[in-house]
C-alpha cells in the first residue's frame, strides 16, 4: 500500500489516510473494533505528531505523540465534560 487509501482489517479495525510502505504514514484516522479513534500523524504505522485520540468512553486527549504515546502537553477531557491540562 502506498499513497492515500482505506484498509480494513478481519477484526474490525479500519484506517483512512496516507500510507507508506504497507504502513499508516501521513496523515490519517484510525477506527478501533470497540470504538475508540484516533485522527492526526502516522509515522510508519504509530501514532506520531499532533493527533487527537477518543475513546471508547467518551473521552479525550488532544495533543502530541510519538511511537504511539502521548508525550509533552495535551488536554484530555473526560466524558462529563472535565478537562486536564497538563505534560504527558
Amino acid at each position: 500500500k502506498h499513497g492515500k487509501g482505506t484498509y480494513v482489517w478481519a477484526n474490525g479495525s479500519k484506517y483512512e489516510g496516507e500510507w507508506r510502505r504497507n504502513v499508516p504514514h501521513g496523515q490519517g484516522y484510525y477506527e478501533w473494533p470497540d470504538g475508540e479513534k484516533f485522527e492526526g500523524s502516522f509515522s510508519y504505522g504509530r501514532r506520531s505528531g499532533a493527533g487527537m485520540y477518543k475513546f471508547a468512553n467518551g473521552s479525550s486527549f488532544v495533543g502530541t505523540f510519538k511511537d504511539d504515546k502521548a508525550v509533552g502537553k495535551g488536554i484530555c477531557t473526560l466524558a462529563g465534560g472535565r478537562s486536564f491540562h497538563g505534560d504527558y
